[in-house]
């Protein structure tokens, strides 16, 4: 698997993939880098999830998380990248974060529940 670096410089994020591993193809490079063209073009998301790291400062993964699952979910509809890019908000990406850590925490709840019943014995 491709390690993902990402580095910001003025406005942008940059992108590369490291040599260590399999090599994508052009889809899938593509669809790595959709997550960093959404955060790009959305000014104000770049402002709520920026943090100063020294001298620099980054926008956090977290933003990047969350335009990975808005941009999956449209995918997974059938629309084409190029149409939602100018399509997609900041609301919509902190929702979806939102909506999956809260799925990801109702599956959690319900495996320790079931962990935590009694087991009937059969004597």
């Amino acid at each position: 698997m491709a390690c993902q670096l990402e580095r910001q410089l003025g406005d942008e994020i940059e992108t590369d993939f490291s040599p260590n591993g399999e090599i994508p193809d052009g889809e899938t490079t593509e669809a790595l880098r959709l997550p960093f063209r959404i955060v790009n073009q959305l000014p104000d998301l770049k402002k709520l999830f920026l943090e100063h790291r020294g001298p620099l400062k980054i926008v956090s993964t977290v933003a990047v998380l969350g335009a990975s699952i808005a941009a999956a979910r449209r995918l997974t509809k059938g629309e084409n990248p190029n149409d939602f890019l100018s399509e997609i908000t900041t609301g919509e990406i902190v929702k979806a974060g939102r909506k999956e850590f809260n799925r990801w925490r109702d599956i959690f709840k319900a495996r320790i529940k079931r962990l935590q019943r009694p087991k009937n014995k059969l004597s």
